[in-house]
């Protein structure tokens, strides 16, 4: 039950925001009462540190795999960028930790510091991918704003494209330098 919880809290935080939905809203799609919502997670902000804790082995798993499994560090920069993409479910919904990023005032300082360890975490993640490619490292930062950013966009939009359109000019960029 606290997985079918944790999926669709997240499901509602990335196409909604986490803002946007409630415990009762929980309840009603696991077709139990919402004192049993608490009884896994006392308080919405129990149950966001758990979703972004979550979230963050997920996405660190997946950047592992990409790194073992790319051919060559540009093929391991346009996948990153491709999981970004993916996220974005075709401009439908943002990242979770996008999603958190853009209602942070709502968060309490643990979910924050774990919202922190993510991004810490992807730009490590970058700054090895990026030097690998022989670009510097110190562009990480840009690339992260530019994948999150062109979530928002696509996700203002309801269009993929937007994302495309935005990251393009980058993913060219890993093509020119071979």
């Amino acid at each position: 039950m606290r997985t079918k919880l944790l999926d669709r809290a997240e499901e509602l935080a990335r196409s909604r925001g986490f803002d946007a939905f409630s415990f009762a809203d929980l309840a009603r799609h696991a077709q139990i009462a919402k004192p049993s919502v608490h009884h896994h997670f006392a308080t919405k902000a129990k149950l966001s540190q758990a979703l972004i804790l979550r979230y963050n082995e997920r996405i660190a798993d997946a950047l592992t795999e990409i790194a073992e499994t790319s051919a060559t560090p540009r093929r391991c920069l346009e996948r990153f960028v491709d999981l970004y993409r993916e996220a974005a479910q075709d401009g439908q919904a943002l990242c979770l930790c996008v999603a958190f990023s853009a209602g942070r005032s709502s968060l309490d300082d643990d979910v924050l510091d774990a919202l922190a360890a993510f991004h810490t975490g992807v730009l490590g993640w970058l700054r090895a991918a990026l030097s690998a490619h022989g670009r510097p490292e110190r562009e990480a930062e840009s690339v992260l704003a530019l994948v999150e950013g062109a979530q928002l966009m696509a996700r203002a939009s309801v269009d993929i494209a937007r994302f495309d359109a935005a990251t393009a000019p980058f993913v060219a960029s890993l093509a020119q330098q071979g």
